[in-house]
């Protein structure tokens, strides 16, 4: 609250007002509004927040769709690997394990593709939110 003489601030249960004085009592202590100044910075703080936020998301995105396939080279160049080295991976039992190697790292790269879709779907939604925020305060402050 404010004083109404000199604007200083008071104490909302204050007779008079600490800076200049004046008799508080009976009169309506005028409440500091916020300035368009403020809330103008603060739609700013926002927005770019919220940029950032959608960037990083389609960052996390690009990331994530790509790193099955990563996988998928990586086991791909171990067994071409192993195979210089004139290690026999045509018996029944080299096989069976290098499908459960590639199953696994293709469970794992499900697991980071869908957890990266998830995030870019959170992060994306929390850009939305922000600007309809944005939005609908400049209109608010537009009919004030």
């Amino acid at each position: 609250m404010h004083c109404p003489n000199c604007g200083a601030e008071v104490r909302e249960d204050a007779q008079f007002c600490p800076n200049c004085g004046a008799k508080l009592t009976g009169v309506q202590v005028a409440s500091q509004s916020p300035s368009k100044g403020s809330s103008s910075f603060l739609d700013i703080l926002v927005l770019i927040t919220a940029g950032v936020s959608f960037v990083f998301s389609i960052i996390i995105l690009a990331g994530a769709l790509s790193v099955n396939s990563r996988m998928n080279s990586f086991v791909n160049s171990i067994i071409s690997q192993i195979n210089s080295l004139g290690a026999d991976m045509s018996d029944s039992t080299s096989q069976m394990v290098i499908q459960y190697v590639r199953n696994g790292i293709s469970s794992i790269g499900r697991f980071i593709t869908y957890t990266g879709i998830v995030i870019f779907l959170i992060l994306a939604l929390i850009s939305l939110i922000a600007f309809a925020v944005v939005s609908i305060n400049r209109k608010l402050n537009k009919m004030s």
